[in-house]
């Protein structure tokens, strides 16, 4: 649970000194004057941060006097290794700010080169377990950064919270990251990227006003990841004529979804919503392109790379073409941006620290939590209750990040709000490029 902060004061004692009257005398004025009182100390002046947090001078595990070490664990590896990019830029992050910023200056003054421990998972929860366990207990990191995936945060969330080491900016929308950080049921994992409930609500919303009367068939992922999109879709055609007429999941690790998508075909719905990750996004759009079946397709965010999902997809005779979804942050690929100062500084420096491809939008990712990551880290008093108090009122600090569609990144823990991004923008794949559809919906959860 959330562990509160108690404000200390300092307080002077005042003596007060009593004086014998001279022995055998009556007379007052043979008394000696009483001696002037003390002035009352001064409280030594507060060290506060962000979320009224007071700094009692320590200095938590994981950090010393010139540097900051911090963990990750994500899918270098597997089914899931297309969201690489993510795990990888935890580290791309690192020589950024280092290089160019020399490290972090946090709140007491002293600048810190970060370093990073990286571990593979695949995309396991058992082995994210085995992951975190050593960053904690061996390596003692400070805090883990960007860990990817529902299941394997949602395996790990108790032994966050027994450790007491903040699990931040986690790359997955589950709707609880933010709900549950709020509330303080899990005070150490919050998450970054919009909820995917949110986003279900947004579906169904955009489907509802421009295609009323559809029916809708689902492939989704048979876990926390998939059930919180289409537990938002269904909270959000609730009261309108869109039906759900088929559903089919997978397995994360499951060979291909082609089996699945020959169910759906046979549903005849009018809507495919694509709930699915990178690999299986891709297969789905390949079998619909086999298929005699001619959906309107919505795919959700966390697939929505063109240089990871839908090209290679149009490549293997997938259905590409008119795919609808909901992006948080401008996609890397959109010539409208080439000239822009702020994807001109992307792919500058992710090209200076690395060799990814700055096309992919999971690069992007990285790029656009990097940027939240410098500013809380350079926002904090060197312990992990500071980060805490930062993260979860990061409405003090001001973070913009460029290219994302949120005015400002945003926490107010007090207030129940635990999600930094609400903001998204429906967009549709035309001729290789995304096109915005309507206005940003801004989404006060």
């Amino acid at each position: 649970m959330r562990k509160t902060t108690t404000r200390r004061f300092g307080a002077a004692a005042l003596a007060l000194s009593l004086v014998a009257a001279a022995c055998g005398g009556d007379d007052e004025a043979d008394a000696p004057a009483p001696a002037p009182a003390e002035e009352p100390a001064e409280a030594p002046a507060e060290e506060t941060g962000p979320g009224g947090y007071v700094w009692d001078g320590t200095t938590d595990d994981g950090i010393t006097d010139d540097t900051l070490l911090i963990g990750s664990s994500g899918p270098l590896s597997g089914p899931a290794s297309a969201y690489s990019p993510i795990t990888q830029g935890v580290g791309v992050c690192a020589d950024y700010i280092n290089g160019e910023f020399g490290g972090v200056t946090m709140l007491d003054g002293k600048t810190r080169q970060i370093e990073v421990e990286i571990l593979d998972d695949g995309y396991s929860p058992e082995q994210t377990v085995e992951n975190i366990r050593r960053l904690h207990e061996q390596v003692g990191v400070f805090a883990t950064v960007n860990v990817l995936g529902t299941p394997t945060n949602t395996a790990i969330v108790d032994i966050v919270e027994d450790n007491e080491v903040p699990n931040i900016l986690v790359a997955t929308g589950a709707t609880r990251w933010g709900r549950d950080f709020a509330s303080g049921d899990y005070a150490y994992t919050m998450g970054w990227q919009p909820a995917y409930q949110t986003e279900g609500k947004i579906y169904a919303a955009y489907i509802a006003d421009n295609f009323p009367g559809s029916t809708v068939a689902i492939l989704q992922q048979n876990d926390d990841y998939g059930d919180d999109y289409v537990s938002g879709f269904e909270m959000g055609i609730e009261g309108t004529d869109i039906e759900i007429i088929a559903v089919e999941t997978y397995a994360s690790g499951d060979p291909d979804v082609s089996q699945q998508m020959i169910s759906l075909a046979d549903s005849g719905a009018d809507i495919f919503f694509n709930v699915t990750t990178p690999k299986y996004a891709a297969q789905a759009m390949v079998s619909i392109g086999s298929l005699d079946w001619d959906p309107i397709q919505f795919l959700n965010s966390v697939s929505n790379s063109t240089g990871t999902v839908l090209i290679p997809a149009a490549e293997g005779g997938g259905a590409v073409e008119g795919v609808y979804t909901a992006k948080w942050a401008a996609d890397p690929t959109d010539p409208a941006l080439a000239d822009d100062p702020a994807m001109i500084e992307y792919r500058d420096m992710w090209a200076k620290y690395s060799d990814l491809n700055t096309d992919d939008a999971f690069a992007f990712f990285a790029w656009n939590s990097c940027m939240a990551q410098k500013e809380i880290f350079n926002n904090i008093y060197p312990t992990r209750a500071s980060l805490l108090a930062t993260v979860g009122n990061m409405d003090e600090i001001n973070i913009e990040v460029p290219l994302v569609y949120a005015e400002n990144v945003s926490t107010s823990i007090g207030t129940g709000d635990g999600w930094p991004l609400e903001a998204m923008q429906v967009e549709q794949y035309n001729g290789g490029v995304w096109e915005k559809q309507g206005a940003v919906v801004d989404v006060d959860f």
